[in-house]
Order: C-alpha cells, then structure tokens, then sequence
C-alpha cells in the first residue's frame, strides 16, 4: 500500500521484501554487440579485473563484458583490493579500472601497481581524464581512456585487439 510522505512529490513504500525493486539489466536499448569470443573457437575469452568504486557502473561493465564472452575474473573498489585480486589471480589479461577509487585511492597509481608488479595492462574508463591525468597514465602505457558515460561499443572496440588465440 502507497503512502504519502512529508513531501508533496515523495511517496513511500512500505519497507518488506516485496516493495524492494530488483534491478536487471535490459539488453533492449543497448545495440547488440557481436560477441568476440562466443562461438568462435580460435579464440580465448579475456580474464579481466574491474576496478571501478561505483558498484552500478562495475555491474554494467561486467555486463557488457560477460555479453561478449569475456571472464570477469574479479571486481575491485579500492588499490588495495586490486592488488589482492591481482596477487590471487595471476593470469589476468587486463585490468578496467576507474581513476578515481575508494577510500581515496588512485586508479593512476593501482595502474601503475599493477603494470609493475603482474605486468597487467589498464583501460581507463572514468568521468575524470584531463590532459594532466592522462599524462600520468601513459607512464604506465594503458591500453586507452574511455570517458563517461561511455557506450558498449566504445569497450569492445578499445579491448578487440586483446583478444588472444586459443592456442595459450
């Protein structure tokens, strides 16, 4: 039953289990990418770390990635997390990650970690890419920076000349 809150324009939902929305993603307004991997057995799906604070946002590029028959190995908020998933999971092929992170930690920095520690490549996908971050980050020679919001197409396109035969 709906009621209504102290707010003209708010209305409240009783707190049980059933009022509570589920979200799912909807492949209808996205375009359908091809699948890199799927169905093509020459080559092997990649095995990616997503470093990204904004739990929907990692959700949607796990999505995007999962959809073209990627492996979302791990999924990391903070440096110190990535480089745990990084450590336990050495065969990782690269690493989407935001710039700015959880408890203040720096994507620039976790890419950099990364790169020198498990020789894993970055891709920069984040709101926040001035000319100033962008030339700390080619330090660490990532694989590209992608803005947000960003589009399907704009990941798969910057992560299609990773994909690796399957003879590994």
């Amino acid at each position: 039953m709906l009621k209504r809150g102290p707010f003209p324009c708010i209305q409240e939902l009783p707190a049980t289990p059933r009022s509570f929305p589920s979200v799912t993603r909807s492949h209808s307004p996205r375009e359908e990418a091809p699948s890199l991997c799927r169905g093509n057995p020459s080559l092997m799906p990649l095995r990616i770390l997503i470093v990204e604070d904004e739990a929907l946002i990692a959700l949607e590029l796990q999505g995007i990635l999962e959809d073209a028959g990627h492996d979302v190995v791990a999924m990391a908020r903070s440096m110190r997390e990535a480089l745990s998933h990084a450590h336990a999971h050495p065969k990782l092929d690269l690493a989407v990650m935001d710039v700015d992170l959880a408890g203040g930690s720096s994507g620039i920095e976790t890419a950099k970690r990364l790169r020198e520690t498990y020789d894993l490549t970055s891709l920069f996908v984040s709101g926040h890419v001035d000319d100033e971050t962008r030339a700390l980050a080619l330090e660490w020679g990532p694989l590209g920076f992608i803005g947000k919001p960003f589009a399907e197409k704009q990941i798969l396109k910057a992560i299609a000349h990773l994909t690796i035969p399957a003879t590994r």
